[in-house]
């Protein structure tokens, strides 16, 4: 199913001019299958920058570093461009906010399981239940209170000091 989410394969086209075309690409692939792809080739891996927090390097911390990190682990690639000390431990401070991370969640889940992570198989499984049911709630709310009311008592988020979040700013 496709969800808007930065680009579209229906739309995509219609930012080509004369000069550029611009194609959709990859569609049919996870973000776990395409890391594990990129991970696979030595010459490509070597070049891999997710890192939204920096352009010049991958710092490890960010929400792209962590969770292309820990789908470097659960493959069993080496340290590369991606420092992966640490990323077990960092998946525990994630928090699911939205659809777009809780299904990359999902596939990660399905790659420790693959792999034989038992661990971090139920720690992702843990979080998809956590997030399933607090997004019952929130739409159970905004059903019998209405969006503004649901707005209003939505809790401010302090991202500055937030934990870890598998989504990217902006």
């Amino acid at each position: 199913m496709l969800k808007p989410w930065g680009s579209h394969p229906l739309l995509d086209p219609l930012w080509s001019t004369k000069e550029t075309k611009i194609e959709h690409f990859g569609l049919e692939a996870t973000r776990v299958q395409k890391t594990a792809t990129i991970a696979g080739d030595p010459d490509t891996y070597k070049y891999l920058q997710v890192c939204w927090a920096s352009n010049a390097s991958n710092c490890g911390n960010c929400s792209k570093c962590v969770r292309t990190g820990i789908t470097l682990h659960l493959l069993g690639v080496p340290e590369g461009p991606i420092p992966l000390k640490g990323v077990e431990q960092k998946a525990e401070n994630w928090n699911i906010e939205e659809d777009g991370a809780a299904e990359h969640i999902f596939h990660l889940m399905h790659l420790a399981r693959d792999v034989g992570n038992r661990k971090l198989e139920n720690l992702f499984a843990h979080k998809l239940a956590s997030f399933s049911r607090r997004r019952a709630l929130h739409d159970a709310g905004r059903e019998l209170l209405g969006e503004r009311l649901t707005r209003l008592l939505r809790p401010k988020r302090d991202w500055q000091s937030a934990k870890i979040l598998l989504t990217d700013p902006g």
